[in-house]
């Protein structure tokens, strides 16, 4: 027999917003109290916790944002990087910055994708990089609203030894299974990465 259940269950006012849900089911033993072991169609014996969905956890009104510094740059029409803000603006060698990207859903996104931030110098040579899920993981894209403006921190450690000068940022998006990039809408030739900066840093020479 197939029996419906309805169940609510509140979420705490004061949980982390955004952030992905995840609902799991337990079936207790009415007379011993013990967790029931499930058995699947091929006769294993499963988890006593079994994971069903997860969902998106959003505040009620999500906050107006403006980013110090506006771009409105489309990664493959599926997202567009709104701005960033970089403390310090001008970094310091042997020290972290962090970096907030102002991400835009333009639709239901299919994958879980990855941020990467590469800092680089003039000839391209990445001398440090950052790659994460939105908020350390606990956004991930797949769960964005169309429209949501997400805030994403990176935390960038400045390499010890770089020298006084003028780099620049590397940001985009990539699929963690495949490693394939979304490209920059209407760039000739295509690019897959967006460039922030100059940034000024301050090294050791």
């Amino acid at each position: 027999d197939v029996i419906p259940q309805q169940m609510l269950l509140p979420i705490d006012a004061d949980a982390v917003t955004p952030s992905a849900g995840q609902l799991s089911l337990t079936v207790l033993d009415e007379a011993t109290g013990e967790a029931v072991h499930p058995i699947s169609p091929a006769g294993e014996r499963l988890s006593a916790v079994l994971p069903v969905t997860r969902f998106r956890i959003g505040a009620v009104q999500a906050p107006a944002v403006v980013p110090e510094q506006p771009l409105n740059v489309s990664l493959d029409g599926q997202v567009t990087l709104v701005g960033y803000d970089l403390v310090p603006a001008r970094a310091i060698a042997g020290e972290p910055c962090e970096l907030t990207l102002y991400w835009r859903a333009e639709g239901p996104l299919l994958y879980d994708y990855t941020v990467f931030v590469h800092l680089v110098d003039a000839s391209g040579a990445m001398l440090a990089q950052r790659d994460a899920q939105p908020l350390d993981g606990d956004y991930p894209t797949g769960l964005w609203a169309m429209d949501e403006v997400v805030q994403d921190h990176h935390v960038l450690d400045i390499p010890q030894d770089i020298e006084t000068g003028e780099y620049w940022l590397q940001v985009g998006m990539y699929r963690l299974d495949t490693g394939e990039r979304l490209t920059i809408s209407g760039t000739d030739p295509p690019l897959n990465y967006v460039q922030l900066g100059p940034i000024h840093v301050s090294g050791s020479g």
